[in-house]
């Protein structure tokens, strides 16, 4: 028998649903718009945009990552007018490479980020994760080494790149030959 009640009850909304929703998507692009114009030029307004981008990202993990890519490019440009953007650049590499495993296993899983490999097949290509390198890149420049080298060893086991010639590994050698030198110039 048909359940009247059920016409008054409200619709469930699937996780996918709400994930997925094109408003809320929207929304956080017209922000992320917004954030560029004004980014350099108008700093206090582009910081409130940015929190405000980090707020329409509360739950969907690949959005957050993007807004990761965006926030780091910022504040690693603002790192020589702010004496505490560096830091902050440094706080959200953290972050996002915190998040950085389930991004990835949230982006195997959605046929957005597959494409078809030479053979036909559906695949999925790890995408650069720039948080990886830019923090390798800042420990290295702080000389702190140790640091740096887990850092890409981390992002060798996600199966990342750099987008380098080298990669990673070379990132790797280079450090490794550069803490040789410092130890042995010492």
């Amino acid at each position: 028998m048909f359940n009247f009640l059920n016409l008054f009850r409200r619709k469930q909304v699937t996780e996918s649903q709400r994930l997925n929703n094109p408003k809320k998507k929207h929304n956080l692009f017209e922000t992320l718009n917004e954030i560029e114009k004004h980014k350099y030029v108008n700093d206090d307004l582009a910081k409130k945009l940015y929190k405000k981008a980090y707020n329409q990202t509360s739950d969907n993990l690949i959005d957050r990552h993007f807004y990761y890519n965006n926030v780091i490019d910022y504040y690693y440009g603002l790192r020589d007018k702010e004496k505490d953007a560096l830091y902050k650049c440094i706080k959200y590499c953290e972050e996002d490479i915190e998040i950085a495993p389930k991004v990835l296993e949230l982006m195997e899983n959605d046929k957005t980020f597959k494409h078809y490999d030479e053979n036909g097949k559906l695949t999925f290509t790890p995408p650069r994760f720039p948080s990886f390198q830019r923090l390798a890149i800042i420990y290295e420049r702080q000389e702190k080494f140790h640091k740096a080298i887990k850092i890409c060893e981390l992002a060798l086991s996600l199966n990342l790149k750099d987008g380098t010639k080298t990669g990673f590994e070379g990132r790797i050698q280079r450090i490794k030959r550069k803490m040789n030198k410092e130890f042995n110039d010492n």
